[in-house]
């Protein structure tokens, strides 16, 4: 590959050819897309077949059902018991036809949460005739993909966005990555918008320089780290995720959220989500912009975010070191204040390893 301090972004020209080199699939597998909501819609409109359901492993972003309602598919969400945790036999269970259609945002966008390699490979011989479609919009937070898996399944599709990947955040372009003739299938059938030049060129600068998207995540990181420590000194429990999102658990979401608004923090209510009562979000920012949060808290009346009690339910976390089929030790969540008590295999991977 071309060393990314010499690259010339006009000589590339085109993200596709980059990808397939980074990646390590071949062009024909890949296509890309201007908007990846549009893009599911004709996705689940090409591969839906009477009385198939799409199948949802794990919590759905109001994106992903709004993609089934127009695609005429009935959703299914399979939740666990901890909504942290996911649970493939459920899914299986829950996928009762081989032509139904799995979804698996993997991480999960909402509570990031995530499936093995192994689980991914269950769901993908559950529907032979259907589609497992992995969202992959958090993998650079993980470096856990089903990029082998496309070379033992037809009906895999991994989705990826540059909105993630590419730290274009104002953009929902993406690219779908599957087998050729699937591929072919797709870019003939459902046709997306191309992608502006302009975009293109932000694209390929992105994906070129990857070393600030290194750098990003590792502040996300720290930044979770600091302020989880920071808000659990407060009494305030909070959840680190693989994504770039806080979940904080809250007395009261309503007051809490009103709060943090009038001190110019925005933050996502969460509490109608199944398994999310009580959770809020914030979505995690470059490093010192994310004081305002703590020092709002520190000014918040306690009775709006101490809970009487711990939500103890389990958390799975995988790293991409670890054998695919491995089952990663669970981790219970700990708030870790000081109160009363009551209180409140892949050539990827090969590649980056």
């Amino acid at each position: 590959m071309i060393p990314t301090s010499t690259t010339d972004i006009e000589a590339i020209g085109d993200p596709t050819e980059f990808l397939s080199g980074k990646l390590m699939v071949d062009r024909d597998m890949l296509m890309l897309f201007a908007d990846g909501n549009a893009f599911l819609v004709e996705l689940l409109k090409l591969f839906y077949r009477p009385a198939c359901r799409l199948v949802s492993a794990g919590l759905m972003t109001p994106e992903v059902q709004i993609a089934a309602d127009r695609a005429d598919l009935t959703p299914v969400e399979v939740i666990s018991e901890s909504p942290f945790l996911g649970n493939t036999a459920e899914v299986l269970k829950a996928a009762g036809s081989t032509h139904d259609i799995i979804y698996v945002a993997n991480p999960n966008r909402l509570t990031g949460m995530s499936f093995s390699l192994g689980d991914l490979e269950k769901m993908s011989r559950a529907v032979p005739d259907g589609l497992i479609i992995i969202d992959e919009y958090y993998v650079d937070h993980t470096r856990i993909t089903a990029l082998p898996l496309l070379d033992l399944f037809s009906n895999v599709v991994i989705l990826r966005s540059f909105a993630s990947s590419g730290g274009l955040k104002c953009s929902d372009a993406g690219y779908a990555i599957t087998g050729p003739e699937r591929c072919r299938l797709l870019k003939t059938a459902a046709p997306t918008p191309g992608i502006p030049t302009t975009l293109r060129k932000s694209i390929l600068a992105a994906l070129i320089h990857d070393q600030e998207l290194t750098r990003d995540l590792r502040e996300i990181h720290d930044e979770s780290l600091h302020m989880a420590t920071e808000l659990n000194r407060l009494g305030l429990q909070s959840r680190i995720c693989a994504t770039d999102w806080l979940l904080m658990r809250v007395q009261d979401t309503k007051a809490a959220g009103n709060f943090l608004a009038r001190h110019g923090v925005r933050v996502e209510n969460l509490d109608g989500y199944p398994g999310l009562s009580h959770y809020i979000r914030y979505r995690i920012r470059p490093h010192l912009n994310n004081d305002p949060l703590i020092e709002a808290f520190k000014k918040m009346p306690p009775a709006f975010y101490r809970m009487k009690s711990l939500d103890l339910r389990a958390q799975a976390l995988r790293l991409a070191r670890h054998d695919a089929d491995e089952e990663m030790g669970r981790l219970r969540f700990r708030d870790t204040a000081k109160e009363t008590p009551g209180a409140g295999k892949s050539r990827e991977i090969a590649k980056r390893n």
